[in-house]
């Protein structure tokens, strides 16, 4: 039959994991049903969660630099609450921690 490879992880940090989880169960048991082999790999993504950090800082660093000149207290209101949160944490991070995350290849 059709074969396809999917990785398992768990979204501890995340609020919505168990809705991820769900829906994630919810596409696997669809591609078993339409005959796909799922197989399971745990250890796959071990150091995942410290990546998607490192990548969520450098991202929030450059947005941060990108809009240092348009991001003012008169400006904020226009932009959307999570976008605003991600470059007020960006400001908050040294050039070093920027720095570290870009020598790590995260970038494409």
């Amino acid at each position: 039959g059709a074969y396809l490879d999917l990785l398992v992880q768990d979204d501890d940090d995340d609020d919505d994991g168990a809705a991820k989880s769900s829906f994630y169960d919810d596409h696997v048991a669809r591609l078993e049903a339409a005959g796909y082999e799922v197989k399971r790999v745990s250890g796959a993504l071990d150091d995942v969660h410290d990546f998607l950090a490192l990548h969520r800082d450098l991202m929030a660093y450059e947005l941060a630099e990108e809009h240092a000149a348009w991001f003012t207290p008169e400006n904020e209101p226009l932009y959307r609450e999570r976008t605003a949160a991600l470059i007020r944490k960006g400001q908050t991070l040294p050039n070093a921690d920027a720095a570290k995350a870009g020598q790590l290849n995260l970038r494409s």
